[in-house]
C-alpha cells in the first residue's frame, strides 16, 4: 500500500450562524455538448440502433403560451417520458401536453411518437425521454438509457421569470455523497439563488446545471433543514425545499464508492522493435484522503516484478495538476533488450483501501527488422458522420500506428485526385493521428472520404462517410402530352436525411386556357397530396420519385419533399395538344398536288401554352391580307388547347408560288415562332392513253 494517513472522523458540532449573510447566486450556464460533440453523440446513437428524436438539440427554449411538437422514431415501439426533476414526472394533461403514437412510413424506423406542448408554461419545464417500450425496466435512473444507446432526450425551457415549480420540496440525502437541490429558473438565461433556513445562510455547493439546479456535498447531519429557493429576475416567486440527511456509518465506504479508471502512456497500441526499449507509464486520479496501490501485469496475471530486462518502479504520489483536492497516482515499466515474447496485453491494476480496483490494458506489438505495417482506427469505429448544413466544420480524425512513418493523403468519391490544403479542406498530421477538416460544409460535401496511407512495404486506406444533413431542394421539369396519354412527372430532391415525397395534381379547366398555376401551401401538398411509395431511386443525397397518371387536362403537378431539416416545394405544369410541335403548318386541301385552278387551304396552329391567337401569313416574306380579288380569305378558332387560322386561295395561280409561312408572338415576349412549307402550283396536263 502506498502510505498515506488515514483521514480521522471529526466529533459533530453544532453549526452557529454566520455574522455576515452571504448568499450563492446562480446564472443559468449551459454545460450541455457542443454542437460539435452532440452531432457525434447523435452519429454514434443512430448507429447503434437508439430512437431518434427528430431535429434534435440539446435544449429549446419556448415562447410563453407558444406550442412545440417534438417527434421520435425507433426500430421498436417508443414512448415519452418527461421528467421535471429526476424524482417527479411531468404528466400528459389535455389542452397542455399531449402524447400520440403515429406510424412513420420510414423503413428504418416505422415506430413514432409525438408530444405536442399545446402551451409553454413553467409547468412543462424538464427533459424530454424517448425510449424503447422495452428499456424502461432495464435501469434504475432514465439518464443511464442515452450511453446504452436506448433512449434519446432533450430539456425544453420556457421564457418565463418564474422557476420551475416542484411539486416534491422533499429532498433526501446521505453524509458524505453529493445531493442535488432542484432549484432551477424555467428560463435559460434566468438567475436563481439558494440559501437555508430564515437566517439566510451561506450555502457550499459543488456546482449548478439549468438543467438540474444545485448539487451540495452533504458533509454533516445539520445540513438538513429548511432552503430557499429564489429567482433575481422576478422577487416574488420563491419556495422552499427541505432536505433531510441520513448518516453514513461506513465513513471509508462513503468517501471511496469505486476508484477510477488508470490511464496509460502510450493511450493506443505500443509498437518496439526487436531488442528495443520498452517504456510505459501508468497514472490513477484519486482523491487526497484516499490510500491505493498499482502494479503492472501481463495476459497471464501474474505480476510484473523486476528482473535483469524489467525494471518497475515504486508507486508515487503527486499533486493534481488541474484538481486542488486531488493526488495523482504513477507507476512505470521499462523492458530492455524487448524480445518476440513480450509482445501482448500490458494491464496497469490499480486498487484502493475498500479493495475497489480498476485496470487499463495496451497492447504492444514487437517489430522485427524489415517488417513493415499499417494500422488505421477512429475512436468510436464510427462508419458515417452526419453534420448539419453550416452548423459545424467535419472533422474526420483517423488514429494510425505505423513502421515506419506512413504518407497520407485523403480522396473523395474514389477520384484519384488528392484533396488539397487550402479553405475548404484542412489536412493536419500528428504522431498518432491525421484529421481531415472540411470547413463550412455544404450538400454537395457528402460523399465517402477516404484515408490513404502507404510506406516502404505497406499500404492501407480508411473510408468514412459522410451525410450533410439539409432541407430539399427540389427540381421538376414539365410535361408535354397528348390528351389521354399517360404522363410521369419525375421530381428530383437534393436534401438528406432522405425525405418523405408527396404529390398532387391540379387542373387549369378554363377555356381557352389560361395558367392557372397558384403558390403552393404546405397543407395543400401535405394534406391533399398522394404519398408515393418507395419505388423511385434513391442515392447518396440524391431521391427522384415519379407520379404518373391519365392526362385528361392541362394544368400543373406540385411535388413536396420533407426531412427532419425542413420541407420544400416544386411545380411544374402539364401541357396538352394534339400537335407534333410547338408550331405547325400543313396544307390539308389539295391533298396532292396543287394545278392552277385549285382552291388551297392551309392551317397553321399554335399552342395556347406560350403562343399568342395573333397568327400571321407570309408568301415569300410577304404578308398575306384578306383579298376578294385575289380571292385570299383567313378562318381563325380554338381547339385542343392550340389556336389555329387557315388560310384559303379560292384560285390557285402561278403567282401565289412560293415559301408559304406562318407566325406567331410568344407570349409576354417581342419574339415570334413561326414554320415554313413550299407551295408549287402545276400547270393541269391532259391525260393520254398508253
Amino acid at each position: 500500500m502506498h502510505n498515506l494517513s488515514r483521514p480521522r472522523r471529526r466529533p459533530h458540532r453544532r453549526w452557529q450562524p454566520a455574522v455576515i449573510c452571504l448568499l450563492i447566486i446562480a446564472q443559468m450556464v449551459d454545460f450541455g455538448a457542443t454542437n460539435e460533440a452532440n452531432d457525434m453523440l447523435r452519429d454514434l446513437m443512430v448507429q447503434n440502433g437508439a430512437p431518434e428524436i427528430l431535429q434534435n438539440q440539446p435544449d429549446f427554449e419556448l415562447e410563453v403560451d407558444s406550442m412545440m411538437e417534438l417527434s421520435c422514431q425507433g426500430t421498436e415501439p417508443v414512448k415519452w417520458i418527461i421528467k421535471r426533476t429526476p424524482d417527479e414526472d411531468i404528466e400528459p394533461e389535455p389542452e397542455v401536453l399531449l402524447i400520440e403514437e403515429f406510424k412513420t412510413g420510414v423503413a428504418e424506423k416505422p415506430f413514432g411518437s409525438r408530444v405536442t406542448i399545446l402551451k409553454a408554461t413553467p409547468e412543462i419545464v424538464g427533459r424530454y425521454y424517448c425510449l424503447y417500450e422495452s428499456a424502461e425496466d432495464t435501469v434504475d435512473d432514465l439518464a443511464e438509457l442515452p450511453p446504452l444507446y436506448k433512449a434519446d432526450s432533450t430539456y425544453i425551457f420556457v421564457k418565463d421569470q418564474q422557476m420551475v415549480p416542484v411539486l416534491n420540496p422533499v429532498v433526501h440525502g446521505v453524509q458524505y455523497a453529493d445531493v442535488i437541490i432542484p432549484c432551477k429558473p424555467s428560463s435559460k438565461d434566468g438567475m436563481v439563488e439558494l440559501v437555508k433556513d430564515e437566517h439566510e445562510m451561506p450555502v457550499n455547493h459543488g456546482g449548478f446545471s439549468n438543467t438540474r439546479g444545485f448539487t451540495i456535498l452533504v458533509k454533516s447531519l445539520e445540513q438538513s433543514g429548511l432552503y430557499k429557493c429564489r429567482s433575481l429576475n422576478n422577487t416574488e416567486n420563491e419556495f422552499h425545499f427541505e432536505l433531510h440527511v441520513n448518516e453514513a456509518y461506513d465513513y471509508d465506504q462513503a468517501i471511496t464508492e469505486y476508484i477510477r479508471k488508470p490511464q496509460i502512456e502510450p493511450q493506443d497500441d505500443a509498437f518496439v522493435k526487436k531488442g528495443g526499449t520498452l517504456k510505459l507509464n501508468c497514472t490513477v486520479n484519486v482523491a487526497h484522503d484516499v490510500q491505493f496501490n498499482m502494479w503492472w501485469q501481463k495476459s497471464d496475471k501474474k505480476r510484473i516484478e523486476t528482473d535483469s530486462r524489467f525494471t518497475v518502479s515504486s508507486v508515487s504520489a503527486e499533486q493534481h495538476p488541474d484538481l486542488a483536492h486531488n493526488k495523482l497516482g504513477r507507476i512505470e515499466l521499462t523492458v530492455k533488450r524487448v524480445t518476440v515474447e513480450d509482445a501482448g496485453y500490458y494491464w496497469c491494476q490499480v486498487r484502493d483501501h475498500n479493495n475497489h480496483e480498476n485496470n487499463r490494458a495496451v497492447k504492444v506489438y514487437v517489430i522485427d527488422h524489415g517488417e513493415d505495417f499499417i494500422r488505421l482506427t477512429e475512436d468510436n469505429n464510427l462508419s458515417f458522420i452526419n453534420v448539419s448544413i453550416n452548423k459545424r466544420d467535419v472533422r474526420i480524425r483517423i488514429k494510425y500506428s505505423a513502421h515506419p512513418t506512413p504518407v497520407f493523403y485523403w480522396t473523395k468519391d474514389n477520384d484519384d485526385k488528392p484533396l488539397i490544403h487550402g479553405e475548404k479542406y484542412e489536412v493536419n498530421v500528428s504522431t498518432k493521428d491525421v484529421t481531415l477538416i472540411i470547413n463550412r460544409p455544404a450538400i454537395d460535401d457528402a460523399g465517402t472520404y477516404t484515408l490513404h496511407a502507404h510506406n516502404e512495404g505497406s499500404q492501407a486506406t480508411y473510408d468514412m462517410r459522410v451525410y450533410i444533413k439539409a432541407k430539399p431542394i427540389l427540381t421538376m421539369d414539365p410535361v408535354y402530352a397528348r390528351p389521354d396519354e399517360m404522363v410521369k412527372f419525375t421530381c428530383t430532391c437534393v436534401g438528406y436525411p432522405k425525405p418523405e415525397m408527396r404529390f398532387a395534381f391540379f387542373p387549369c379547366q378554363a377555356e381557352p386556357w389560361v395558367n392557372c398555376s397558384q403558390p403552393l401551401l404546405p397543407k395543400t401538398i401535405t394534406e391533399y397530396g398522394l404519398r408515393q411509395q418507395d419505388n423511385g431511386l434513391h442515392k447518396d443525397i440524391i431521391t427522384s420519385e415519379d407520379f404518373s397518371f391519365l392526362a385528361s387536362s392541362p394544368g400543373y403537378v406540385g411535388c413536396s419533399a420533407t426531412n427532419s431539416e425542413g420541407r420544400a416545394f416544386a411545380k411544374a405544369d402539364l401541357l396538352i395538344s394534339d400537335l407534333d410541335e410547338p408550331v405547325t403548318i400543313e396544307l390539308i386541301e389539295p391533298r396532292v398536288e396543287v394545278t392552277l385552278g385549285d382552291q388551297v387551304e392551309i392551317v397553321c396552329a399554335a399552342t395556347v401554352y406560350n403562343h399568342t391567337d395573333q397568327i400571321e401569313f407570309f408568301l415569300d416574306g410577304n404578308v398575306l391580307s384578306e383579298s376578294n380579288g385575289e380571292g385570299i380569305s383567313f378562318e381563325s378558332w380554338y381547339e385542343r388547347y392550340a389556336y389555329r387560322k387557315k388560310l384559303v386561295i379560292a384560285d390557285a395561280q402561278k403567282m401565289h408560288e412560293g415559301e408559304i409561312k406562318c407566325q406567331t408572338n410568344l407570349v409576354d415576349s417581342n419574339e415570334v415562332e413561326s414554320k415554313e412549307l413550299r407551295l408549287e402550283v402545276y400547270n393541269p396536263i391532259a391525260p393520254w392513253i398508253v
